[in-house]
């Protein structure tokens, strides 16, 4: 007995026994990693549109295995619908599942930064403006030929 094998008397057959239980060993431990690898492996994550997402740590292996954590991102002027931005590989599903979008930002949707009561008060300052101007030139118009009533009284 040798090393938990029993060797038998003829060397060919000898050979054939450690080939053959070396083959069924090499055997079974590519099964167990094709099958390690099959159930810890995740698909590629869905990719929103205006967004994609970045993996921590980075760069992205390919394939994504089991702990492999992504964070959602938008490109500007979108924000992630949502609060949660960060998935996890696990088990070969991505946790927690979930439906990710970008979707436009509160910012773009807002009205001009001039708005109407802006616009108002802007407008009934110039037209404030413009009558005391209009006041102001009446009164140097007419100055001297006030003067000149007052003084043939």
């Amino acid at each position: 007995m040798c090393h938990g094998m029993v060797a038998s008397k003829s060397s060919t057959g000898s050979s054939l026994a450690l080939t053959g239980h070396g083959l069924f060993r090499l055997l079974v431990i590519f099964g167990s990693f094709i099958l390690e690898a099959q159930s810890t492996d995740c698909p590629q994550p869905p990719q929103p549109e205006n967004g994609g997402y970045k993996c921590h740590p980075s760069p992205c292996n390919n394939p994504l295995t089991s702990g492999s954590v992504i964070e959602y991102l938008c490109v500007e002027g979108y924000m992630l619908k949502g609060d949660y931005k960060y998935l996890t590989c696990k088990n070969g599903e991505w946790n927690p599942a979930m439906e990710v979008s970008c979707r436009l930002s509160p910012e773009k949707d807002s009205p001009p930064t001039i708005g109407v009561p802006t616009l108002s008060i802007v407008a009934s300052t110039a037209s404030s403006v413009a009558l005391i101007l209009l006041l102001v030139v009446l009164f140097v118009l007419l100055q001297p030929k006030l003067k000149s009533f007052h003084h043939s009284r």
